[in-house]
Order: structure tokens, then sequence, then C-alpha cells
């Protein structure tokens, strides 16, 4: 039986093709890896180069972000200070037999809807809760008192807004007659008192709510308005 030994050129290519077959697989299963890994670092460098970045900017400006905070709380507490803490029935009752009185103008009824629950707000100390009041009031009044009852409205010192008015004219009487829908707003959990309402005689009738009441009530009223008017 005839043997066949590999000559040196055949080892030479056995050698040749193993280690190639060790480069292709080294590639693969080391080098490929390991530039993955190394691409993954440097975009997690990147990553963590620009937090830093971020970081370092935001502790830059540290004291004008105190600042402005600061700034945002004292502006919340200035708004809350406007809104009263409460707003009953008899407050609103107050304001118009006043301006009945200062007007002239004559009210035939009120309709009311309270505690209306706007939204609620949420704070360090409190959690204050936004509210507000609608009334409609049916009125009869000349163009001058008109005119000066929506005067009077824009004057409060209360958070109101006037989003209906209804008005027509009466040609037998030459007056003006409708409704005019107003909006109260209030906050609560503010830990402000409820300022209660002057002393007053509100006497009613049959031809409009309020009577007229005298004139040192009138008085009253007014000396309130100019001193609020004065604190603003």
């Amino acid at each position: 039986m005839k043997v066949t030994g590999i000559t040196d050129n055949e080892k030479k290519v056995l050698f040749i093709l193993l280690a190639v077959l060790l480069l292709f697989g080294s590639y693969f299963f080391g080098f490929k890896k390991l530039n993955d890994r190394a691409v993954f670092i440097e975009n997690s460098n990147q990553q963590d180069s620009a937090e830093v970045a971020r970081l370092e900017s935001m502790l830059a400006r540290e004291d004008e972000t105190k600042r402005e905070t600061e700034g945002y709380k004292n502006t919340i507490k200035s708004i809350i200070e406007k809104y009263p803490s409460s707003l009953p029935q008899e407050k609103v009752i107050y304001l118009l037999q006043q301006s009945e009185d200062w007007v002239g103008v004559d009210y035939s009824a009120i309709v009311f809807k309270m505690e209306n629950l706007v939204m609620e707000l949420s704070g360090d100390d409190v959690n204050p809760k936004g509210y507000y009041a609608a009334m409609s009031v049916p009125f009869t009044a000349d163009y001058s008192q008109f005119k000066t009852l929506m005067q009077y409205f824009a004057d409060l010192k209360d958070r109101t807004v006037l989003p209906i008015i209804n008005v027509s004219y009466d040609e037998t009487t030459g007056d003006l007659k409708g409704s005019i829908n107003f909006k109260m707003f209030y906050l609560t959990n503010t830990g402000k008192d409820y300022e209660e309402i002057p002393e007053t005689n509100i006497p009613s009738g049959m031809e409009d709510i309020f009577k007229s009441t005298t004139s040192e009530d009138l008085e009253l009223y007014l000396e309130g308005l100019e001193s609020g008017d004065d604190e603003e």
C-alpha cells in the first residue's frame, strides 16, 4: 500500500489558509465586537457630555432661577390677594342695593347661582379653589343711569365680569329695560379672613327689590370704595 505524504508547498498553502481563517474569525468574533462596543461607548460619552453641559448650565443659572421662582411666588401671592375668600349672597345683595341707591336704577328680581367651581390650584402652603357666583338681574333705567351702572360694575374691587347684557328700549316710558348677567370670582383655602359687609338697612319693596336707603349708607359705601382704590 502506497502512502502519499503532504508536500512542503501543500503545507504552506494550508498554513496560509489557516491564517486567513483565523484573521477572518478574529474580525467577526473579536474586532467587530470591540468596534461595536467602542461605537456604543463613544455615543454614550457624547450623551454624557451633553448632560454634563446641561447640568453645568443649570448650575450657572441657579441664582437666576431662584430669583425667577421667588418672583413667580410673589406674583401668585399678589394675584391671590386680589380675590375675596368668600362670596355669600348677602354680599351680592349689598352691592346691588348700593348700586340701586347710588345709580337710581330699579331691579325687579335677582337670580342666584352660587359656588360654581372653576379650578383647584396647588402650592407649597395652600391649595386654593377658584369659584364664581353667577347672578342675573332684570333692571329698568334711563340711558344716563345705565352708563353709570356700567361704571359701577367696572369700579368694583371684587373680580367681576359681565358676559351677557340684554337691553331694549321702551318707547312708552323712554326707559331702558333688560337684564345683566354677571359673575363674581373668589378663592377659598387661601388663609384670608372673610370681610364682613358694613352694617346697613336694606329694606325691600313690591315695585323693585330695594327701596331707597339713607344717604348715610351711600356715604359709607363710597368711603369704602375710595379707600379700596387708594390701597390698589
